[in-house]
């Protein structure tokens, strides 16, 4: 926070030394000099004048687009009352052509940001020449062709979704609630406790951190060392069974909740058999071979496979569990990506927020594999990746996140059992969370 403000500040403070540099013919130094003493000697002046360009800018903004809003919707109404043109076709009319006017607007907005800084700038020096002026109007045939072009493309698409609204537009109703670190915020992180506390709630599954001790069995724990949690620095290959379980678990809640001891793989796979699917990480130095063939064999002991996923950030433990083990289910968890993510030989991709675009979810549902991201906790971001249809999210927020994509599916009319709005509502309120999460992400 510190270094933002420290940055904001000297982006204030030396503003106009772009302006120096090309319209004063300054050198850098000299220009960073000229703008500093500006900008100190009339930062009061400066700072009215911006506030008001830019409060000006955003009424100008608002009118246009509620005014165009205002408009269109009342021509859509009469449209659809008097013609055969359906509802459908008006909402996503309407919704394309005002994100098509939004981005005009956000496109202008820096060229004329930047006039109005050039104005101020040539009143507080020498090089004043008055007013920038505009030059005269014109008539420009390619920006009528480009204008022309962009309503024959939102007919188009209004008329494709006429006839496939339900694929253009799909309903809220398949993203499942993964919990992270076996209970997220509802309990104490990778304890049973925790995962008994996912269960209790109905998430679909639990994503819990493995790793192996020194003396070869397997605990739950995110951290290389155990310091965050427990106070102790060592880490889990330094240490016996016995020694970690020794250890607690503080409640994510201190005042609502008790201490609880590290839970081993063992007790977890007790505690989630039969009850809820479990995304198993493979974590940390130890996560190897040894890990990945221990861990299958007691999944696979208990006949549990299709209850379990294996997951990691390592790429050829992936890559080892489908060699080995092809009827084991498999996750790669990616941070960042280059080339074909839908090529990589796991069952199930789980992208890091800012990866999990549209287009890349759409890419792998088509070679048929399934998508989750991670770690979505901000409400914004639920509705993103609910509206972009994600296969589940993995959030320490379960109990919320669950709750927030009832009101989604209740809103979108997904559930028939519930109605809170006619269909024409509904209909409008789905092209709205596709358009705005996922057409202009």
């Amino acid at each position: 926070n510190l270094f933002c403000v420290s940055f904001f500040f000297s982006v204030i403070c030396y503003l106009f030394s772009f302006h120096y540099i090309i319209i004063g013919k300054k050198t850098a130094r000299q220009a960073r000099k000229s703008a500093y003493q500006t900008m100190k000697s009339s930062w009061k002046n400066f700072a009215r004048r911006y506030l008001l360009f830019l409060l000006k800018s955003l009424l100008i903004g608002a009118v246009i687009i509620l005014g165009t809003f205002v408009l269109l919707f009342g021509t859509a109404v009469m449209m659809e009352r008097y013609t055969p043109v359906s509802f459908r076709f008006v909402i996503t009319f309407i919704t394309i052509l005002l994100l098509g006017i939004a981005d005009l607007y956000m496109m202008l907005f820096t060229p004329f940001q930047v006039m109005e800084l050039t104005r101020i700038y040539e009143s507080y020096t020498e090089e004043d020449e008055g007013e920038i002026l505009f030059p005269k109007k014109r008539k420009h045939p390619f920006m009528i062709a480009v204008v022309a072009a962009f309503i024959l493309f939102d007919v188009g698409i209004s008329f494709l979704s006429d006839r496939e609204f339900d694929t253009m537009f799909p309903k809220v109703d398949q993203t499942e609630i993964i919990v992270h670190r076996a209970g997220g915020t509802l309990g104490n992180e990778n304890t049973v406790y925790g995962l008994e506390q996912a269960i209790a709630v109905g998430a679909m599954a639990s994503e819990i951190d493995v790793q192996r001790t020194k003396d070869g069995y397997y605990i739950l724990n995110h951290d290389h060392t155990f310091q965050r949690l427990a106070g102790d620095s060592r880490t889990s290959e330094e240490m016996t069974l016995s020694e970690i379980k020794q250890l607690r678990v503080p409640a994510y809640n201190s005042l609502l909740g008790e201490e609880q001891e590290f839970a081993t793989l063992d007790e977890i796979l007790d505690a989630a058999e039969g009850r809820i699917h479990l995304y198993i990480e493979m974590k940390g130095a130890t996560a190897d071979e040894q890990m990945a063939e221990d861990l299958y064999r007691r999944v696979s002991e208990r006949k549990m496979l299709d209850e379990v996923t294996f997951i990691s950030l390592s790429y050829p433990m992936i890559s080892y569990m489908e060699t080995e083990h092809p009827d084991a289910v498999t996750g790669y968890l990616c941070y960042a990506s280059l080339g074909e993510l839908a090529e990589l030989p796991a069952d199930e991709l789980i992208l890091e927020e800012e990866i999990a675009t549209p287009e890349n979810i759409e890419k792998i549902h088509q070679a048929g594999k399934r998508v989750s991201v991670w770690t979505v906790n901000q409400a914004v971001s639920r509705v993103r990746f609910f509206a972009r249809n994600a296969d589940a999210i993995i959030t320490d927020e379960a109990e919320d996140s669950m709750e927030f994509r009832k009101l989604l599916r209740d809103l979108c009319g997904s559930d028939p059992g519930v109605q809170l709005f006619d269909e024409e509502t509904a209909d409008l309120i789905r092209v709205l969370f596709r358009v705005l999460f996922v057409w202009w992400p």
